[in-house]
């Protein structure tokens, strides 16, 4: 971890963040759901999805996967 901070950034100071703010574990379906926006935000700047239809597939797509279970 210490390899990965900016010459300023304090290892001490990130630690006392972490423990005040507790670490996110990030769920098992963030994979899925990065892909899932990943591709809808593409169709979209390439013009073959509007904005809306992106965001309309996207928010049905990653609620199904966030609701599939643990």
């Amino acid at each position: 971890m210490k390899q990965n901070l900016l010459p300023w950034e304090d290892i001490d100071t990130y630690f006392t963040g972490l423990e005040r703010t507790g670490v996110y574990i990030s769920p098992p379906q963030t994979g899925e759901v990065n892909a899932t926006f990943d591709r809808e935000m593409n169709l979209a700047y390439l013009g073959e999805k509007s904005v809306k239809d992106a965001t309309d597939t996207m928010k049905k797509e990653i609620d199904a996967s966030l609701n599939k279970p643990l």
